[in-house]
């Protein structure tokens, strides 16, 4: 053995095989190369995976919120309510507009105001919007914008 500087210097046949690099030589490489490969397809497929789930999830939250449109429409046909804002704007239209249909002189004497007087005088733009859409609509739509001044499709689509 020579001595380099201070250092004991190997003959090189002495060297392990990955070069004294503490490697472990080409099988040891081989092995780490085919793990780094598995990790890389494990995270290819949990990232797979999260893009799938989010479109999943996604979907599920754009049926949610038409299953929910869809309920908040059926509560407007069917509540009380509706019957109140159908009278309301059926009375705006006889009484101020000076126009009556047979609809609506039978709306206006159905409905029983008393449960809600509070709010069968006042407007409610967006609800009585509601009204023109749907099965059952008002048609007369230029009692909505004589009266708000606004397209009833525009406001109930916002």
């Amino acid at each position: 053995m020579k001595v380099v500087r201070g250092k004991v210097a190997r003959p090189l046949d002495s060297l392990t095989v990955d070069g004294g690099m503490g490697l472990g030589g080409p099988a040891k490489i081989r092995h780490r190369e085919e793990e780094d490969e598995a990790q890389s397809s494990a995270y290819a497929d949990t990232v797979g995976l999260e893009q799938a789930l989010e479109m999943k999830i996604n979907r599920n939250q754009c049926e949610i919120d038409n299953l929910l449109d869809k309920t908040a429409t059926m509560k407007m046909s069917f509540s009380p309510y509706s019957f109140v804002r159908n009278r309301f704007l059926s009375q705006y239209k006889r009484d101020k507009l000076g126009k009556v249909t047979g609809t609506d002189a039978r709306i206006i004497d159905a409905c029983d105001i008393e449960a809600f007087s509070e709010c069968a005088f006042r407007g409610d733009v967006v609800f009585d919007a509601g009204l023109y859409t749907g099965k059952g609509r008002r048609r007369d739509v230029s009692t909505y914008e004589n009266l708000y001044g606004l397209d009833p499709m525009r406001v109930a689509s916002i």
